[in-house]
């Protein structure tokens, strides 16, 4: 680096690479495969229950898509096993979605 302002754009530039390595490695050893345009929740078969949850947390299940950040996320936040079952047909609890609406941002 020339001067501070290049040194910062270059540890920029390798910080932004490092996460989106590790974002890549993270979704390559999850037990749920996600395509890289995402799932769109339309195509899962969720319950009546899970569809009014996530209609109260202003969610429309015929228009959102879960992408493979927000599942790395939901993963650090309950754990694999959970989302795994979560994603299968349980009902997660008030205190996981919680948890989880972060993870929407991402």
């Amino acid at each position: 680096p020339d001067t501070p302002v290049d040194e910062v754009r270059e540890m920029a530039a390798s910080t932004t690479k490092a996460a989106a390595v590790s974002v890549k490695e993270k979704a390559q050893t999850t037990k749920i495969n996600i395509p890289d345009s995402g799932i769109p929740l339309s195509t899962l078969k969720l319950t009546d229950e899970q569809k009014s949850l996530l209609s109260k947390v202003g969610i429309n299940t015929q228009t959102f898509v879960l992408t493979k950040t927000m599942l790395i996320c939901a993963n650090e936040k309950l754990g694999e096993d959970r989302v795994v079952a979560i994603t299968t047909g349980s009902s997660p609890t008030v205190f996981e979605v919680t948890r989880l609406l972060p993870c929407l941002g991402h």
